[in-house]
């Protein structure tokens, strides 16, 4: 098959993979409604959702995503903040039981987050059902790989290629004694140019001597470790500031929530910056 015609037969492909992405974005949503948004619902929402979002950054057409918020995050930004914040209980839940046996208070940050994550739960329950599907279909009908310019597969090429590229920059930004919260925007890129790279090496063959890339999955996982440490140190100060009485326990446990924090930080930094 001829370069030109294989460029043709892209052009359908990448065509059906908004539509692809944004039915598994709905069968995800169904489930958090039917089930009660458990945790494992929502955390596959959330990964429908990424994947949704990077569907638009490699399709849409260039004006919808040169400046923020896009037409997807305008959206489905509530809902995705709500779907965080359920999320981030969820795993401070299990979290608190996994530092509960050297701090027993973790036990305590564990059921006052219990007791508040049914509000949470029916908040996410109800953005989601304020999301406009028609309005979110008529968004993904309109990326029209036909009409952008250049070529369909060069074009989602050139936009994940700029991806990587802000990863880098990201990581050569990261001082080599970096506090977790420095990381924050490494990990934002990783996602979102794990979620396109997906969606390309679907959609698209690989080129002959193309290089290895990252293992993105593994970095996404190893950064989102350490931004679930966080999530569940912003939940130990909540708590200690409506209990006083417990501060020298609580500041014990943040030094050991810490002291994971940083090892998981220098581990990633060690390897990746020799890498």
């Amino acid at each position: 098959m001829t370069p030109a015609a294989k460029a043709r037969e892209a052009v359908p492909a990448l065509d059906t993979v908004a539509r692809e992405t944004l039915r598994s974005w709905k069968r995800a949503r169904d489930r958090v409604l039917e089930f009660d948004a458990r945790r494992g619902d929502v955390h596959q929402w959330r990964i429908a959702t990424r994947r949704l979002l990077a569907a638009e950054q490699l399709l849409a057409p260039a004006s919808d995503i040169r400046q923020g918020p896009t037409p997807l995050e305008r959206e489905l930004g509530r809902a995705f903040r709500a779907a965080g914040r359920v999320r981030d209980a969820q795993v401070s839940i299990a979290l608190a039981r996994g530092f509960a046996a050297a701090h027993p208070v973790a036990r305590a940050i564990g059921g006052a987050l219990r007791r508040r994550l049914p509000r949470r739960r029916c908040k996410l329950q109800r953005r989601l059902e304020q999301v406009r599907v028609a309005r979110l279909r008529r968004i993904v009908d309109g990326w029209n790989p036909a009409q952008a310019r250049g070529k369909p597969a060069e074009t989602a090429s050139a936009r994940l290629s700029r991806a990587r590229r802000r990863i880098a920059s990201a990581l050569d930004s990261v001082p080599q004694r970096a506090a977790p919260g420095a990381l924050h925007r490494l990990r934002l890129e990783v996602k979102q140019a794990r979620y396109m790279a997906d969606i390309v090496a679907m959609r698209l063959p690989a080129k002959p001597g193309h290089r290895v890339e990252p293992p993105l999955a593994d970095w996404q996982r190893e950064l989102g470790a350490i931004a679930d440490l966080a999530a569940f140190d912003a939940h130990l100060e909540r708590y200690a500031r409506r209990e006083p009485a417990r501060a020298t326990e609580l500041r014990r446990l943040r030094r050991a929530l810490l002291q994971r924090q940083r090892q998981l930080v220098a581990t990633f930094l060690r390897r990746r910056l020799v890498a």
